[in-house]
């Protein structure tokens, strides 16, 4: 176990921890790469990072080894800005099932909407297509009455991820 730091965000110390090695040496070996590596300011904990986070982290470090011109630093800017539209809040470690719902931010937050016969039409054509779908799996469907729950075997119930929503939205509008 090599202390890595402490978290920005939470303040509480940080530890890193690899097992598996066969002999004490081997393990020793890896664990002073791992301490030359952070020490040298290359290593990026990618587990609970976003896209966005990780493409700034590294583009410094491959600024910093001085080895770069500025043009080729100034397309990989540019080139990171337009991955930035699919993927600045990408993170692979995202777990649906540990997900976590807001209050309003302010009472002007909450808001009362009109909205259209047809649209409550459609709303309750949908709640019974869940609920054909929750009949056979209530043994295991996450029942916190989602209007955009996930309908299938592995995470049935759960909300859908808001970039989904936000690219479906995006075509209809």
């Amino acid at each position: 176990m090599i202390d890595i730091g402490i978290d920005s965000k939470t303040g509480k110390r940080q530890q890193k921890f690899k097992g598996g090695f066969r002999t004490k040496k081997e393990a020793e070996l890896v664990a002073n790469e791992f301490i030359n590596e952070l020490n040298n300011g290359n290593l990026i904990d990618g587990t609970n990072v976003t896209f966005e986070d990780f493409a700034f982290q590294w583009l410094s470090m491959y600024e910093s080894t001085g080895k770069i011109k500025v043009s080729t630093i100034r397309v990989r800017k540019h080139e990171i800005s337009r991955l930035m539209d699919y993927f600045a809040n990408y993170n692979p470690t995202n777990n649906i099932r540990e997900y976590k719902l807001l209050t309003p931010k302010t009472k002007s937050a909450k808001r009362t909407i009109d909205v259209s016969q047809d649209v409550i039409n459609e709303l309750e054509e949908h709640k019974k297509t869940q609920n054909k779908f929750k009949m056979p799996h209530r043994k295991v469907y996450h029942d916190k009455d989602f209007v955009f729950a996930i309908l299938d075997e592995k995470k049935p119930g759960y909300p859908e991820y808001l970039k989904k929503i936000a690219n479906r939205m995006r075509r209809l509008l």
